[in-house]
């Protein structure tokens, strides 16, 4: 039953109230009270109820703290319409149909009872259809409806994401193909909400929930064009009450909401989208962790260039995530939070033929327009802002330094960070301890720098920095920071008070250190050393005075140049070169001039550089046998003069796809193709000048054929009808 809200007057004390239907009076009190009536031995209290609509009414003591008695009737102090005594436990009620007019209610105890009571006044209508399964309510896209749950009855329905509970109320629904979602969010009370497919009398589970905002309730599921959905509005336990029912319907994520569907981005591209209809992804940490708000996946073929996915220019604040490995086990190559403000960019050297998986997401919950945009190019040569481009300290002399950003390479992540957190403007060097003893040093600066310091090393080391440092501080004290005896820890989180313990090195101990500053203002720092029992510094510098070392690439080969301005005792240069920047070796020799004060010009050409990047240094070494090694450069070999190019045709195709391929360098190479979803479908087809390959068993969509041959890989795309 639904109770109806009606206009009554009560008269109580001489008194006239108007009031509304269904009506709780204060509480008020019999005690002290008058027997006015006489009815019984119990002080009373006399209502005057005037109604204007007919109905069933019931007047109800039933939230009494004693023992009651209730008469209704046409006169005063009269029980010729109605007496009840215990209708509920000990406490009374009535109900009976009336007609309107004034009727005179009294209450009072039993036998002398006394106490507090409230006047429950209200009547009732049948209820409406929306009560069963039968009679729902259509509700459609952009509605709010407002109901009350009060009166209905207790529904029986398949548990479904929630069970059973108090009475509810139906609406129904025809799917439009859109992600729908049903809130209750807003209501007075515990709200519950089921929403099922099929009929009244075999219902099937699509959704539900219990607290979703609080204590009340709200789903969201993909719609099916056409399909009927029925919406179960209830409460939890025994709750009923008001509730606002609102749906909302948006367009549903695509596939690439998932890893496996992953949309396809090539070198170039620059795609927008938005976040906000996706789901939260969990996915491994790199570079930065999941949140709460949708992100969505990019898949992108490696092609030995260095790659640049940037988010810089979205509307909100961004994360980025790259891996490799495949979407059921991802491998983390790297991720960033804020690079451009408060948006995201990454950098990474990826290898040819390798699938990459880029995950794009917000801060939190954050979400909305985004755009992504994919560069690749040749790798730049590093910097002092980069490990492979750090500076080597020769002496324990102090020196300057400064840094307008955070290089070409994420040196540092989240396998050897520490203490650290990104580098914000980082400047690198090397440094070696040429006798044992402790070493200590003081970086000068007003502002807030961070540290780090990873080794011992023998040799050369190698960068990024493998593990975590030996020493991090990542205080955020403004002022001088370092390593000073009696700092009593070797590293320090943002409370730290800037001061680590200092290193005790052994001969011919090699270190990296990486000075960062926070703040971010391009404010210098000087560096001052503090070397005790016995520690020196040194390096063997080159016995030369090298002006220049570069190279570039022509038709196919690495042209490396170098120039002198003096030379001493120098024997001879070793080329060596690198395909991952850390693991060289000797690809030529050039004669040195021996002594010289004259400017010399050098130059050798590397005919067997590989397809991407090469990484060279140069290494003098004297008559004496001693050597040093340059800092490295690289030098980017594109395929465009050796793979040429494959052709493809008819495409779109139905059965036979034709791949011709133009090569003027290699014999033979393998083909793959892989599904939008990077599935592999096709593996280890050797291929030489034309093929025709059956594609009449590949369901209809985009297909991606990739040619690997020595000189690296060319990646096609073709649509199946």
């Amino acid at each position: 039953m639904t109770i109806c809200a009606l206009q009554i007057l009560i008269t109580l004390d001489g008194q006239d109230f108007s009031v509304t239907a269904p009506y709780t009076s204060p509480t008020r009190s019999t005690c002290g009270a008058s027997n006015d009536c006489a009815l019984e031995t119990s002080e009373d209290h006399q209502y005057a109820v005037t109604i204007a609509t007919a109905g069933d009414w019931t007047f109800s003591l039933c939230g009494a703290t004693y023992d009651t008695r209730i008469y209704v009737g046409t006169l005063l102090c009269s029980g010729d319409l109605a007496f009840n005594d215990d209708a509920c436990g000990l406490q009374s009620e009535v109900t009976l149909t009336l007609v309107p007019g004034i009727y005179h209610v009294t209450v009072e105890g039993w036998f002398g009872n006394c106490g507090d009571y409230v006047l429950d006044i209200y009547t009732t209508a049948p209820v409406g259809p929306e009560d069963l399964c039968v009679g729902a309510l259509n509700i459609n896209c952009g509605d709010v409806v407002n109901g009350n749950t009060s009166t209905a009855t207790t529904d029986t329905a398949p548990t479904c994401g929630t069970t059973d509970g108090a009475p509810g109320v139906w609406y129904t629904f025809t799917g439009t193909g859109q992600q729908i979602t049903a809130s209750l969010c807003g209501s007075s009370y515990d709200t519950k909400i089921r929403v099922f497919t099929g009929n009244c009398s075999a219902l099937v589970c699509e959704v539900g929930n219990d607290d979703f905002c609080g204590t009340q309730s709200e789903v969201s599921f993909n719609s099916i064009l056409g399909t009927t959905y029925y919406i179960l509005v209830h409460g939890f336990g025994t709750a009923s009450g008001a509730y606002t029912l609102s749906l909302t319907c948006a367009t549903p994520p695509g596939p690439e909401d998932d890893c496996v569907g992953a949309q396809t981005i090539l070198c170039g591209d620059v795609l927008t989208g938005n976040t906000s209809n996706y789901t939260t992804d969990v996915q491994p940490f790199c570079g930065t962790a999941d949140g709460s708000g949708g992100g969505l996946w990019y898949e992108f073929t490696g092609t030995g260039d260095f790659v640049t996915a940037s988010l810089c220019g979205s509307t909100y604040d961004t994360r980025i995530r790259v891996f490799e490995g495949n979407c059921s086990a991802l491998v983390c190559v790297v991720g960033n939070d804020d690079f451009c403000g408060l948006q995201s960019e990454v950098s990474f050297l990826s290898v040819a033929g390798t699938s990459y998986f880029i995950l794009v997401h917000g801060f939190g919950s954050s979400a909305g327009d985004y755009t992504i945009s994919l560069t690749c190019g040749a790798p730049p040569t590093p910097g002092p802002e980069d490990c492979a481009g750090a500076s080597t300290v020769c002496n324990s002399a102090t020196f300057t330094g400064n840094s307008s950003g955070s290089g070409a390479v994420d040196d540092v992540d989240f396998s050897n960070a520490d203490c650290l957190s990104v580098e914000h403007q980082s400047s690198w060097y090397f440094f070696q301890a040429q006798t044992a003893g402790t070493i200590a040093f003081e970086i000068v600066t007003a502002i807030d720098y961070d540290f780090a310091v990873w080794g011992p090393y023998s040799g050369t080391p190698s960068c990024s920095p493998a593990g975590l440092p030996i020493r991090c501080s990542w205080s955020a004290a403004y002022g001088s920071t370092g390593l000073q005896a009696g700092s009593g820890d070797t590293s320090e989180g943002a409370g730290g008070d800037a001061w680590l313990e200092p290193i005790i090195a052994n001969v011919g101990d090699t270190y990296i250190l990486c000075i960062d500053n926070f703040t971010s203002d391009n404010t210098s720092f000087d560096l001052n050393w503090n070397l005790s029992n016995g520690a020196t510094l040194d390096c063997t510098p080159l016995p030369i005075e090298l002006l220049r070392f570069e190279g570039y690439a022509e038709e196919g080969r690495a042209i490396l140049e170098w120039a002198t301005a003096g030379e001493v005792n120098n024997d001879y240069f070793s080329l060596e070169r690198s395909r991952d920047g850390i693991n060289f070796t000797v690809i030529g020799t050039t004669p040195g001039a021996g002594n010289s004060s004259a400017l010399l010009e050098y130059s050798f050409i590397d005919r067997q550089a590989e397809l991407g990047p090469n990484y060279y240094r140069l290494k003098q070494t004297d008559y004496d046998g001693t050597n040093s090694t340059s800092p490295v450069i690289v030098v980017y070999i594109s395929p465009s003069s050796d793979n040429a190019s494959i052709q493809l045709y008819p495409n779109p195709v139905k059965d036979g796809l034709h791949v011709i391929w133009d090569s003027r360098a290699a014999s033979q190479g393998v083909l793959s193709i892989k599904d939008i979803a990077g599935h592999e479908i096709l593996n280890s087809e050797e291929m030489v000048g034309h093929r025709i390959i059956d594609v009449t068993g590949l369901d209809k969509g985009v297909y991606i054929l990739q040619l690997t041959t020595d000189f690296g890989a060319i990646v096609e795309h073709f649509i199946k009808e």
